[in-house]
């Protein structure tokens, strides 16, 4: 579960860690001057038509794909942010070629706000849907294109496991059917209400997975703590509140383009390698399988340079949707994307 919920990091940015690392280096920010602990409390307004239905944690789509399973226009991508990558080799097909790649929660709060919401949304996807079997000289809903996690609201079926979108980030891919407990417990239920599908459905992949794991080693199965594991998960999410939509990030503003100046010098580390980079530290282990796997942070010196470029945005455009409730979503997809954890003492 913690390399699946690792992806989004806590909100703290680091303000109880700051103080745990105090030494004679340059003086420290006066962070009391961010209210960052009682924003990061678990919302008690978040509305079940307020959470994402699409994988999030870096998770991203083709657009391509995105045009064709989320019904939009060319236009209608053009605001968000996207990255160009080249295309790997397969069958038949050279590798170097462009892909454009948007992270698809982004794709479908764009979805969300040209349609008026969740609800509309789904609703839209319904009409699509008659529309294509009317064309149809049989009911055939297998050809028509739709994002894998809304296939349960529109088809009455249940999403299969990820498809062709591509995780920014490794991240856990289900290979077959989940634990099933047929009824799930009322404890479950209430989880599984909770949350968002995707989450759920990677969450259970992740115990399935493990479940595999301890029988081969001869031990008890997971059936048995699920509810307690699952219970963890919940707690976990709940202390993200919704992200606001795109459309009321100030891009314009001076003080977010010095942010995101700031987060696209973020010192990275390149993919297999073991040697230090600069600006990054390691700060513990964490067991993943039957290896400890690394954690790594970004040192002070960048770590101050995006709290004061934070500090900035929040202070010019508030604690709202416009300021502190969107702008630490994007310090989240920055960290998702560059193999780093940022660490947040609970003490």
């Amino acid at each position: 579960l913690y390399d699946i919920m690792v992806k989004a990091t806590t909100d703290k940015i680091r303000a109880a860690s700051f103080e745990s690392k105090k030494s004679a280096a340059p003086p420290r920010l006066n962070q009391t001057k961010l209210p960052l602990e009682s924003l990061s409390q678990p919302s008690q307004n978040k509305k079940v038509e307020d959470v994402p239905q699409a994988p999030g944690g870096g998770w991203t789509i083709t657009k391509t794909k995105a045009r064709e399973e989320y019904h939009l226009l060319a236009k209608d991508l053009e605001d968000l942010h996207s990255e160009t990558k080249s295309t790997q080799p397969k069958k038949g097909v050279p590798a170097g070629r462009p892909m454009i790649l948007y992270r698809e929660q982004d794709v479908e709060r764009k979805a969300w706000e040209l349609h008026g919401g969740k609800r509309q949304f789904v609703d839209h996807l319904k009409m699509l849907l008659k529309k294509h079997k009317a064309k149809k000289k049989k009911n055939d809903e297998g050809s028509f294109k739709l994002p894998n996690s809304y296939r349960n609201d529109v088809l009455g079926r249940p999403a299969a496991a990820p498809g062709p979108s591509q995780p920014a980030q490794q991240a856990t891919q289900p290979t077959q059917a989940h634990i099933q407990i047929v009824p799930l417990s009322p404890v479950l239920s209430e989880i599984k209400d909770s949350m968002a599908p995707w989450l759920w459905d990677q969450c259970m992949a992740e115990l399935e997975r493990w479940d595999r794991v301890v029988k081969r080693q001869g031990q008890p199965g997971l059936r048995g703590r699920l509810e307690i594991a699952m219970r963890h998960a919940q707690t976990f999410a709940t202390t993200y509140p919704p992200r606001p939509p795109p459309t009321h990030v100030p891009t314009k503003s001076p003080w977010m383009r010095v942010l995101h100046a700031t987060l696209a010098e973020a010192p990275r580390i390149p993919p297999n390698s073991q040697e230090p980079v600069e600006g990054i530290v390691p700060f513990g282990k964490t067991p993943i399988g039957s290896s400890l796997k690394p954690l790594y942070d970004w040192d002070d010196a960048y770590l101050r340079r995006v709290f004061v470029a934070v500090a900035s945005v929040v202070r010019m455009h508030g604690t709202g949707e416009a300021g502190w409730a969107s702008v630490r979503w994007v310090v989240y997809d920055t960290v998702s994307t560059i193999r780093v954890s940022v660490s947040g003492a609970e003490n």
